[in-house]
């Protein structure tokens, strides 16, 4: 049995006609009760979300900028810094990159980048992947 909050404050600010940047902090909690038969998914991007299923407590904070480029084409620059608790992997740094291609008011197609390097429970490592999506409104 497993009770995990994660609470985050956010801050946003425009600028310009049609550029917006936020700034947050987090706070992950979790509780467990029993032996805990969870498997650890040491992998840089799950790791830095998982890690207070084990270790209790993390903290994240991080800053995001979006904004248009042209009427239907827009961008996002996402950065978040966690601290883990957590003596073999204490802290991460995430970062992504976006172009964002508003099709209508149902449709968006994203392209870019994701970014990750830690100290993680089995080494520090650093890894870029790329990342497609493609999201509908209903």
């Amino acid at each position: 049995q497993l009770v995990v909050f994660n609470n985050d404050v956010l801050a946003s600010r425009g600028f310009g006609a049609t550029h917006i940047i936020t700034a947050k902090v987090g706070l992950r909690t979790a509780f467990g009760f029993g032996d805990s038969t969870l498997p650890t998914v040491e992998l840089p991007f799950v790791w830095a979300r998982t890690s207070t299923y084990y270790n209790h407590v993390a903290l994240q904070t991080g800053a995001d900028l979006d904004g248009r480029i042209l009427d239907r084409l827009g961008y996002t620059l996402d950065t978040d810094i966690f601290w883990l608790n957590d003596g073999d992997g204490p802290w991460a740094v995430e970062h992504r990159g976006l172009l964002n291609w508003f099709q209508s008011d149902r449709l968006a197609l994203h392209a870019g980048y994701v970014a990750a390097w830690g100290e993680y429970p089995f080494g520090r490592d650093f890894h870029v992947f790329p990342i497609a999506d493609v999201q509908f409104a209903f």
